[in-house]
């Protein structure tokens, strides 16, 4: 009996999204995908860990011992002073610890090699969010069950952590920071709560921890703390009484402060051994905000990443901010201002898509504070008078949860691509469980190169024909400075910025792949099945030998060729050559051509070529 009055509804959901997280890790198995949980910013925030405890060596020295081994799983930063520096910061490092510790046992005792990357610790990174996600949920529903009913809070929390892209954050790309945020974000309301409803030394102790983990994972985030600051204000004068308790209350500010620098001392040690400074800034100097020009829009509505078009269950949560205006008037300021604050910030990124991922990433972690004014609107239909209301509010979240769970799906399918999603794309891919086998053709990329200046304008599309045959020397760059040309000056290539006069075959340039940027070129040509091309381009004799010519479809899982072999060499560069017939059954009508170091070890390459071979050419080549 005491079971079954345990077993409520909300406590059901909880299980249910946490079990599908999980089925999903297993049915999925990242860990035998290569390169595929310790990736992009997962190497910056798990970087820490293997280097301090595995190597002892936090400034990374012992990579220059074996680069080759160690070049693919580090992607430091150079310093001014020369110093190589972990990108992110260690927030995250602090939350993988307890999974890295187990892991690193298991490797020892199992008998994998205890290199920070062997089967144990992916295994381990790949499930390491589910106790935080559980914490967070069950921080929520405690939140969510003190105003509202069983079944709104379950609803709400089933729409939250099935029906947005929270989901995917939670097991496909689980190691990545949103899910842990999310947690944290949680936390802190029940924390803001319970603090001002009494507050203790114990409880600001803890705020001050929590706020300075939060912005340690994710400066950005620091917006939340309006939530904190705000809860509770209910009119304008209060907003002067809240300013007023602060000053006669310095102690609590002061203790908050000083625990949140806490968290951040190591952070702060590590940049002043390293650079020489305090605080350091890592990504660069086109890596930064455009206050003056937020994409409200784009970031919202656009089919390429808009929020409410790929979590459209959050429409919801912003409708319910009335509701939460009308009877919970103590959440709705901090919840307003912070959602305010929050979608200025994310939009004011350069790269306010954040590059590659499902939907608006940037903002999952908000959905724990976004939870209260959804479930405030759940809770206003569902205890409504009206019997076709209460039906009508509980059909509508089920079928926008289940609509967003198999967003997520798609998503992990191909059928959604992660940037440059169009209209065209989206609606060729509505409710499509397979990628719709023309999508390529739908989709357009923004111009990365130009977004960093703030200039938001899709990807010049090059000409792709190659009548007969086409050279690039690496010598003459277009007006924008990005992209370089053909001798003939029709066809472009990208990444013209990492023109080099290091080294030339021809001329006086050509081009280089690195750790930072280990692509380059990325030629587009127009093909049919049964057309015969050859493809030569030359690398330096110090480059990487593994530095390889790749030519794919534009989906790398549908055709994929690489060389790297040389073929033959004149003076201090080799010969890369590959002769190619597109097969019968060819996906596509581009093939992408390109060069990639593949242990980002830096590499040069000079005098690009590809020409249309006859049946004769092609039969005395090979």
């Amino acid at each position: 009996m005491n079971l079954c009055k345990r077993l409520t509804l909300t406590r059901v959901v909880i299980a249910v999204v946490i079990l599908t997280s999980i089925f999903a890790n297993i049915q999925r198995k990242m860990w035998t995908w290569e390169d595929r949980i310790i990736q992009w910013d997962v190497k910056s925030y798990y970087a820490y860990l293997p280097a301090a405890f595995i190597h002892g060596d936090l400034s990374l020295e012992f990579t220059k011992a074996d680069p080759d081994k160690y070049i693919k799983n580090y992607w430091p930063g150079t310093a001014p002073n020369g110093a190589k520096v972990v990108v992110t910061s260690m927030g995250m490092a602090f939350l993988y610890l307890p999974f890295f510790f187990i892991a690193h046992v298991w490797a020892l005792l199992g008998g994998y090699e205890a290199d920070g990357y062997s089967l144990p610790y992916l295994v381990m990174m790949q499930f390491s969010v589910l106790p935080y996600l559980l914490l967070g949920l069950v921080l929520l529903r405690r939140i969510l069950l003190k105003h509202f009913s069983e079944i709104a809070s379950a609803l709400a929390l089933a729409g939250v952590g099935l029906g947005t892209n929270l989901f995917h954050y939670s097991n496909t790309e689980g190691a990545m920071s949103h899910g842990f945020s999310f947690a944290l974000f949680a936390a802190l309301l029940y924390l803001t709560i319970k603090w001002w409803a009494k507050p203790t030394l114990r409880k600001t102790v803890l705020v001050g921890l929590l706020s300075g983990l939060i912005v340690l994972i994710r400066p950005t985030n620091i917006v939340v703390l309006l939530v904190f600051g705000f809860y509770g204000i209910t009119t304008f004068k209060g907003i002067g009484e809240r300013i007023l308790f602060f000053i006669k209350r310095w102690k609590y500010v002061l203790v908050i402060g000083l625990c949140a620098l806490l968290v951040w001392a190591p952070q702060l040690v590590y940049w002043k051994w390293l650079t020489g400074d305090w605080f350091y800034y890592s990504y660069g100097d086109d890596a930064k905000f455009f206050w003056s020009n937020p994409q409200f829009l784009s970031g919202l509505f656009s089919y390429r990443k808009g929020w409410f078009v790929y979590t459209p269950i959050m429409v919801f949560a912003i409708i319910g901010l009335v509701q939460t205006f009308r009877k919970h008037r103590e959440y709705f300021t901090p919840i307003t201002l912070f959602l305010v604050a929050n979608l200025y910030v994310v939009f004011s990124w350069w790269n306010w898509w954040y590059g590659g991922g499902f939907g608006q990433r940037a903002l999952i972690e908000s959905y724990a504070i976004l939870a209260f004014p959804l479930t405030a609107f759940i809770d206003a239909g569902v205890s409504s008078g009206k019997l076709w209301k209460r039906i009508a509010t509980v059909t509508t979240i089920l079928l926008f949860t289940a609509q967003g769970l198999f967003m997520n799906i798609q998503y992990y399918s191909g059928v959604i691509h992660w940037d440059s999603m169009t209209k065209e794309a989206y609606w060729k891919s509505f409710f499509r469980s397979t990628k719709h086998p023309n999508l390529d053709r739908y989709l357009q990329r923004l111009d990365y190169e130009l977004a960093r200046k703030g200039i938001y304008i899709p990807e010049k599309k090059p000409s792709t024909i190659v009548a007969n045959a086409a050279v690039c020397d690496m010598e003459t760059i277009d007006a924008t400075g990005t992209q370089f040309l053909s001798i003939d000056g029709l066809l472009e290539l990208h990444n013209a910025k990492q023109q080099t006069s290091r080294y030339s075959r021809s001329g006086n340039h050509s081009v280089e792949v690195n750790s930072n940027t280990p692509f380059a070129l990325n030629h587009r040509i127009s093909v049919k099945p049964g057309d015969q091309l050859e493809f030569e381009i030359w690398r330096h004799s110090k480059s990487s030998r593994e530095a390889a010519l790749i030519i794919s479809a534009q989906d790398a899982n549908n055709f994929y060729k690489k060389t790297d072999r040389k073929i033959s060499s004149e003076g201090d560069w080799d010969q890369l050559v590959y002769t190619l017939v597109v097969p019968k059954d060819y996906p596509d009508s581009l093939l992408v051509v390109y060069v990639w170091s593949p242990k980002r070890e830096t590499a040069y390459f000079d005098d690009y070529s590809v020409k249309r071979m006859t049946a004769d050419q092609y039969d005395e080549s090979n």
